[in-house]
């Protein structure tokens, strides 16, 4: 995030601007994506007031950060585009009453429904664009994602609603933040990918979300939203339906309040995982796991979380023992209503700063962490007694062991024995960010592989879904060997929103599932410092010596131009300075058609053309080094019974014994190694974060050569502890 105030374009990232049609998928506004750093509303400004290179009012766009822009940013329309208020409906429209049902007889959430997305065109460019209602002849479907009106079953008729459920980017919140057209504008690759960006419509979102909504229940939403062009422009046009409102021009809306907490409808999950996790719809019955920008829910992408509510067994992925009984989100994370207030009082009054834990993955707000904690295990169970005090229990079972392991180690260890669902292991933006963010490698006639633009999590929303070979899964081998295996997402059938037991990678592995056990590391806990269960993902990216800056992704996109294959088939990633770094691994032998460094040389030469894009953009002496670090993402729901705990059986093996979790463990972080990986270490041309120096190349089958970039769970309990030790000592 750039700062309030730059010298130049080399310190400056993202503005805030790009944060909001980021980020703004999930969060519902306010804040500083209403008001900028001194408590100015943003499109309140005057913009020959702003200073040059003012972090609240420029920003790149997305073409040129998908494209490697050098040049300065450029001043952010928000007098057009609008701030976007604080959207309460996000939380509070309550999921169930007075849903919409489309055409189809579907019923799309309350708030971000899932819509169908038309266009009217006059000799093939787009005059208008209508969200979710189909206005009649002419008009065609937006985007190639999407079913074409012309091969679908469904017989539109004029004034219907209708919803996309297969669509995971058609929500009409997201669509007002960063809407695009296909058949036009600039090209995205070579297949019928050209697409113009008709702008960004903040203000109208809020009233977009409510389509959702039909309160008289007719079968036409409250809302109504159209994006027309006017001259050279596109401007939002918000209609309401009359019929939805009394004589007093009023609204009654069916809101939903903390006091729903535990009321068995499991509301405030499924309005909580909205943003967080996947969840099945009781009302569809699909699980709804991929439904804004990246295509994926934050903390699935995190900590493979996802969350059945009617399970038939309790080894269905998303089955959890709290939520079985009833239990709802805001149980645990919620703060409690104050004695001495009325409820009517609290209800616009409330305190909305959630109880958190320290999520070692982040450091925003760190003043928050644990103030207060949310209701943990600890807490319930023996501190406020609410539950059954498990310490007799334990000590039954495991004798004077257990006062130890309970003071040493959290809960979760053992009470979550595996995630059920796959996440993400390794981000690998070593030759750019076109590598991780888009599943589209389309050869031209030529043989050569078209560099795929418009990276979703530096530029809005691609519609095209994220799944991508050079995506990583952690996947236990339960054999013989105790390693994690790496299995890359396109198995999980990356096109399929609601594939959310991945029978497609079940299919092509022959695994019978992808159930990973989560890393042991020493971090903050419910009593202390605890040994707990997270998920590490890698990252792996660049770093300047000289700038003391991690390169940005129109930097490290400048210095790629391309995938392309050669005459022998092999493909390659072309770079600046017109050399090549060739695809060389893969999976089960078999190339995975992404280019990576595994080389000392594929590290010079990706390190020779960052020089060249540095020096252009204004740099002297640049010293860009491979860098590697880590974000810690804790793992702490979907909680099993007592009875599939680790030790239920009464031994300790599970983790102290022969392939155990701790005794034989490797971590694998990413699928391959990089030759020379120490003396590039000596050398500066590779950087590790001190977190993680347990990195290192492991060689998996006794060969002698490395295999993988790993590190054997004792190494990571002991760096993980040393690390956490010199923090508190600062």
């Amino acid at each position: 995030m750039a700062d309030k105030r730059n010298k130049s374009q080399l310190t400056f990232d993202i503005g805030t601007p790009e944060e909001v049609f980021t980020c703004a998928s999930c969060h519902p506004g306010g804040g500083p994506y209403e008001y900028d750093r001194t408590g100015r509303r943003l499109d309140s400004v005057d913009p020959n007031s702003v200073p040059k290179l003012d972090g609240d009012y420029y920003a790149y766009t997305t073409k040129e950060t998908a494209q490697g822009y050098l040049k300065k940013p450029h001043k952010f329309e928000w007098w057009k585009s609008g701030s976007l208020e604080t959207d309460c409906f996000t939380c509070h429209l309550d999921p169930d009453s007075k849903r919409i049902t489309d055409a189809a007889g579907i019923k799309p959430a309350a708030h971000n429904p899932r819509v169908r997305i038309f266009a009217k065109r006059k000799r093939g460019k787009v005059v208008a664009v209508s969200l979710g209602i189909y206005p009649g002849k002419g008009w065609q479907s937006a985007f190639t994602y999407s079913d074409p009106l012309s091969r679908s079953k469904i017989d539109f008729k004029p004034g219907r609603f209708y919803s996309d459920l297969d669509n995971p980017d058609a929500d009409s919140r997201n669509y007002m933040r960063a809407p695009f057209v296909e058949g036009q504008g600039f090209r995205y690759t070579n297949l019928a990918a050209k697409r113009q960006f008709l702008g960004h419509f903040f203000r109208s979102a809020p009233s977009a979300a409510l389509m959702g909504w039909d309160n008289n229940q007719n079968g036409a939403p409250l809302t109504y939203v159209k994006l027309v062009k006017k001259g050279k422009e596109f401007v939002s046009e918000v209609y309401y339906e009359a019929g939805e409102f009394d004589e007093d021009n009023d609204l009654t809306v069916p809101m939903l309040s903390t006091r729903a907490t535990g009321n068995g409808q499991n509301k405030w999950m499924r309005v909580c995982a909205q943003c967080h996790a996947g969840i099945k719809d009781p009302i569809n019955g699909s699980f709804a796991i991929r439904t804004w920008g990246m295509g994926m829910k934050a903390d699935i992408v995190k900590r493979g979380e996802i969350w059945n509510l009617n399970p038939n067994t309790e080894k269905d992925p998303g089955y959890d023992v709290h939520a079985a009984a009833g239990f709802e989100c805001t149980s645990c994370h919620a703060l409690a209503k104050p004695d001495s207030l009325a409820w009517d009082f609290y209800a616009v009054n409330a305190d909305h700063n959630f109880r958190k834990g320290n999520d070692p993955g982040n450091h925003v707000r760190d003043d928050l962490d644990n103030n207060p904690p949310p209701n943990n295990c600890y807490y319930c169970h023996i501190t406020a007694g609410e539950g059954p005090d498990p310490t007799d229990a334990h000590e039954r079972m495991f004798g004077s062991a257990a006062q130890t392991h309970i003071k040493d180690i959290s809960c979760q260890v053992c009470h979550i024995p595996e995630v059920r669902y796959w996440s993400f292991r390794t981000f690998d933006y070593s030759l750019g960010f076109w590598a991780n963010y888009d599943n589209r490698h389309f050869p031209k006639p030529d043989g050569s592989m078209m560099k795929v633009m418009l990276p979703p999590y530096y530029g809005p929303i691609p519609f095209y879904g994220m799944g991508n070979t050079t995506w990583l899964v952690g996947h236990i081998d339960n054999d013989t060997y105790s390693t994690d295996k790496l299995a890359p997402l396109a198995y999980m059938l990356p096109d399929h929103p609601d594939d959310a037991y991945g029978k497609m990678y079940r299919k092509i592995t022959g695994q019978k599932g992808f159930d990973w056990e989560p890393v042991l590391i020493y971090s903050k806990g419910m009593r202390g410092n605890q040994i707990i269960i997270a998920n590490t993902i890698l990252v792996i990216t660049w770093y300047d010596k000289t700038m003391g800056k991690i390169l940005y992704p129109r930097e490290l996109n400048a210095a790629v131009k391309g995938v392309f294959r050669d005459k022998n088939g092999r493909m390659y990633a072309k770079l600046s300075t017109r050399a090549k770094i060739y695809d060389k691994t893969g999976i089960g032998g078999r190339p995975d058609m992404k280019p990576e460094i595994s080389t000392l040389d594929d590290i010079r030469k990706m390190r020779k053309a960052l020089t060249k894009v540095l020096k252009k953009e204004g740099e002297k002496n640049p010293d860009p080094m491979l860098y590697l670090a880590a974000h810690y993402f804790k793992v702490s729901h979907n909680v099993l019974p007592a009875n599939q705990a680790l030790g239920a059986n009464g031994t300790c093996t599970a983790c102290h014994g022969e392939n155990g979790r701790i005794e034989d463990r490797v971590i694998t972080f990413n699928q391959n190694s990089i030759k020379g990986f120490e003396l590039g270490l000596k050398e500066g041309l590779i950087k590790i974060d001190p977190e993680i120096s347990y990195v290192k190349p492991v060689d998996l089958d006794g060969d002698g050569q490395p295999d993988v970039l790993g590190a054997t769970q004792k190494e990571i309990l002991k760096v993980t502890k040393e690390h956490l030790e010199r923090e508190e000592k600062k």
